[in-house]
């Protein structure tokens, strides 16, 4: 009888291991997804930015336009300049301070 409760004490003690064990796992594995989330969230957010600096860089069609804003040519170059602009502050640039991860914070301190 004695063997009987030691052992039945014993597969409760690992039972309950087994479920700590699976606890930890799922959180883990939990905390894995959420990682690989914001992972996935900082390559789009990147390949947007330099897909906005690779399109302002390269772009060569200013010619004559540089000086009148009604051709079409020069409100092409300012709009893609304004996206890459809100690429760069959507990724943390601030242009107060020219600083990477300001978020503008420099701006709220004064």
């Amino acid at each position: 009888m004695k063997k009987n409760t030691n052992l039945e004490s014993s597969l409760e003690a690992l039972s309950e291991i087994i479920s700590e064990q699976r606890n930890e796992i799922s959180r883990l594995k939990n905390s894995l997804n959420a990682r690989s989330d914001a992972a996935q969230r900082n390559t789009n957010r990147i390949h947007k930015l330099m897909s906005a600096a690779a399109r302002v860089i390269t772009w060569r069609k200013l010619q004559d336009a540089w000086r009148d804003d009604r051709e079409p040519e020069w409100k092409e170059y300012r709009e893609l300049l304004h996206e890459l602009r809100m690429e760069l502050i959507e990724n943390g640039w601030c242009f107060y301070c020219n600083s990477p991860d300001c978020f503008g914070e420099c701006r709220e301190d004064g």
